[in-house]
Formats: structure tokens, C-alpha cells, sequence
């Protein structure tokens, strides 16, 4: 194998003189191009796989959030109107009295454990098969510049034949025949090696399409989970449960929340 002196010579000459200026009869450098071509299309789709993983993610941490906050406001006790000086105080209402709150850490757990092995380990998977064929790309490229080197010795070594003298034919004809031999055992390898890297990359390419299926499973478990999670409000004891805003609502609900934009109101405030 060249030495890595001689093989990032050989890149060199290649990057600073695409035209081969110079270079001996018959030069041309080894084509990895279909392997190039296919890696860069594959790299450009890595990032929007990248851009799911992280979005997915952030999906399923908001969204197990939105569900512990449901919990949190479900438990918490309604306020109560108290006149300390007629000695009046009202019962407090748990806000989720009558309630299976269960269901709501039901739906929690279907989002994790769905998400996880039907969307983001597939995705990461994928991500895992396209590094390993990238890092197999890099030692191809070497190989190639290798071969290169080893291609250019022997060519070089033909053409100082030809202009020989007689004297000189012999000890040359040896040397060319010695990176000859190198030249194609290297070439050989490559080929291979090349091929190999080439049906990795043909197997990763058919595979990201699997991203639909991917993305439509998210939508598909959120809806899922969101699913389990109200059932949590179905057959409850109404008589201990809060008013709901969304059908009867009280007067307070109407008054207040509905007059108060959204956009006005601090969430950070304690007050």
C-alpha cells in the first residue's frame, strides 16, 4: 500500500490540477463518481432526518409535558368565595373530582413507548446506516487515491521505458512490471470494495422513504395517546366534577376568560 506521504501527494495533484498537466500518457484518475453523487444526495437527506429526530423529540417532551400539566390542574382545588366575618367557607372542589386519572398517564406512557420504537429509533437507525456508509466512503476515497499513486508509478515507469537506452530496459522493464502488478491487485480491491460501498448506499437511499410512514405514525400516536388521555373525562361522577367550560359554562368562565385575550395574559406572573 502507498505510504500516506504518497497518497496525499497523489490528492494534491488531483485537487490543484484537475487537467493533469504533467501527468504521464494515458492518465486518467479512478472514478468513484457514482459512489460521490449518490453520498451527496444522501447527506443533504440526512440533515432533514436530523431535523425530524430533533422536532419529533421535542413533540414527545412537550407533549408529556401538556400531560403532566393536565395532571397537575386536574388535582389542584378549585378557589372557593370565604367570608371570614359570617363564617362562611364552601366545600373545595378537586377540579378533576370523579375522574379516571389514570387514563391521562396511560396516554403519556402510549406516546413515549410509541414514539420511541415506531419513529425515533427507526430514524436514528437510519442515521446510524448512513454514518457507517460515510466512514466507509472516506476509506474508499483513500483506496482510490491509493490506487491512483500506484497507477501513476507504473505509467511513469512505461513512459521512461520508451525513452530508454538499451542499457537502461532491463532494470526499467522489471520496475514496470513490479507497480504493474501492484497497480492491479490494489484496483481489484477497490473494485470491490467500491461495489460494496455502492449497494450500501442503494439500500440507504430505497429505505428513506420510509420517512412518510415515519411521519405519518407521529400524527398517528399523538392522536393516539391524546385518544387514551380523554378518556379520562368519560363516565365520571358529575356531581363532584368541575363545570365544564366547553358545554354549560359558568358565569365566571363567560365573564372573564372569554373578555381576556390570551396574548394579554402573563403565564410567568405569580399574580
Amino acid at each position: 500500500m502507498p505510504s500516506s506521504f504518497a497518497r496525499f501527494g497523489e490528492k494534491m495533484k488531483q485537487t490543484l490540477n484537475p487537467l493533469d498537466l504533467g501527468a504521464p500518457k494515458d492518465w486518467k484518475p479512478t472514478s468513484n463518481a457514482r459512489n460521490q453523487a449518490s453520498l451527496a444526495e444522501a447527506r443533504a437527506f440526512a440533515q432533514v432526518v436530523k431535523r425530524m429526530l430533533k422536532d419529533f423529540t421535542a413533540m414527545q417532551k412537550a407533549s408529556d409535558a401538556s400531560f403532566t400539566t393536565t395532571r397537575a390542574a386536574l388535582a389542584a382545588k378549585a378557589p372557593r368565595t370565604v367570608d371570614p366575618e359570617a363564617g362562611s367557607k364552601s366545600e373545595r372542589q378537586t377540579i378533576g373530582g370523579g375522574m379516571d386519572m389514570r387514563k391521562i398517564e396511560d396516554g403519556a406512557s402510549h406516546l413515549r413507548l410509541n414514539i420511541q420504537s415506531q419513529v425515533i429509533k427507526p430514524l436514528a437507525s437510519w442515521l446510524g446506516a448512513y454514518r457507517s456508509t460515510k466512514a466507509k466512503m472516506a476509506k474508499l476515497e483513500e483506496m482510490r487515491l491509493d490506487v491512483d499513486a500506484k497507477r501513476r508509478d507504473f505509467l511513469s515507469h512505461a513512459e521512461k521505458l520508451q525513452k530508454a537506452s538499451d542499457k537502461e530496459k532491463s532494470s526499467l522493464e522489471e520496475k514496470k512490471r513490479t507497480a504493474e502488478e501492484k497497480a492491479n491487485r490494489l484496483f481489484t480491491t477497490y473494485k470491490t470494495e467500491e461495489i460494496e460501498v455502492f449497494k450500501a448506499l442503494e439500500l440507504l437511499c430505497k429505505d428513506s422513504v420510509a420517512a412518510k410512514a415515519y411521519s405519518k405514525a407521529v400524527l398517528e400516536v399523538m392522536q393516539g395517546a391524546f385518544s387514551i388521555a380523554s378518556e379520562a373525562f368519560y363516565g365520571q361522577d358529575t356531581s363532584e366534577a368541575a363545570p365544564n367550560p366547553f358545554g354549560d359554562a359558568p358565569q365566571w368562565y363567560t365573564s372573564a376568560w372569554q373578555s381576556a385575550p390570551s396574548e394579554h395574559i402573563n403565564y410567568d406572573s405569580d399574580n
